[in-house]
């Protein structure tokens, strides 16, 4: 996380070394030729805002960010339901309110670890199972909450403006893409080397422990 000049609980997404530094390590431990793919996980809940070319606009907002709770509390009682501060749609909601200059530039939320998937790929998409964080996903039906959504729109804008904003979902088991020409060399990749969807820590931390059992 940053230092104490920066608001806590954010991150520079643009700082990818450790992530990098760990994929180097595990391939250092096997025969890197045999790996054909790889699924990034981290933090399940945050916020990346891109521009309509991709270029990050931010810090990224981590989960443990908690200066969006005026806006949590505020959505919880909109939508009867228990909204914490670490949600993405508690934090948009922030960003409109305080940085409406970063607000009107921004094209496309991502989590934290799908950023890290986009450098690799290419490619925004966001896993089933982390996008329940969002505070905008309907796990019944297993896709984003349209009326939601709309709690967080503003007077005047174009219809589905929040729904624009996030991106495609996927399966955790789901080939995201392969890896982009200049990034294997970066990495020490094999070529034709894919990425899948995988999930946020916690999420995979059930699955290692046996809660699999699928819910009602």
């Amino acid at each position: 996380m940053l230092g104490a000049q920066s608001a806590p609980g954010e991150f520079d997404p643009s700082r990818r070394g450790s992530g990098s530094k760990a994929i180097k390590q595990a391939l250092s431990t096997v025969d890197a030729t045999r790996v054909k793919g790889l699924g990034v996980s981290g933090q399940q809940h945050g916020m990346v805002v891109l521009d309509k070319h991709g270029q990050v606009l931010r810090d990224c907002k981590l989960w443990c960010d908690t200066e969006s709770a005026a806006e949590a509390e505020e959505i919880s009682q909109k939508l009867n339901s228990v909204m914490v501060p670490s949600f993405t749609a508690t934090k948009l909601l922030w960003l409109q309110r305080n940085e409406p200059e970063i607000w009107d530039r921004t094209a496309h939320v991502l989590l934290p670890h799908d950023y890290y998937n986009y450098y690799l790929t290419g490619r925004m998409v966001m896993e089933s199972g982390d996008a329940s964080g969002t505070g905008v996903f309907d796990t019944r039906r297993r896709d984003w909450d349209l009326p939601a959504m709309a709690v967080l729109e503003g007077e005047g804008w174009p219809a589905g403006r929040i729904r624009a904003l996030f991106p495609q979902l996927i399966g955790a088991s789901e080939v995201l893409g392969y890896v982009k020409d200049d990034v294997p060399a970066e990495l020490g990749l094999p070529p034709e080397f894919s990425t899948r969807g995988s999930s946020g820590s916690s999420l995979r931390d059930s699955v290692s422990e046996g809660a699999t059992i699928k819910a009602l």
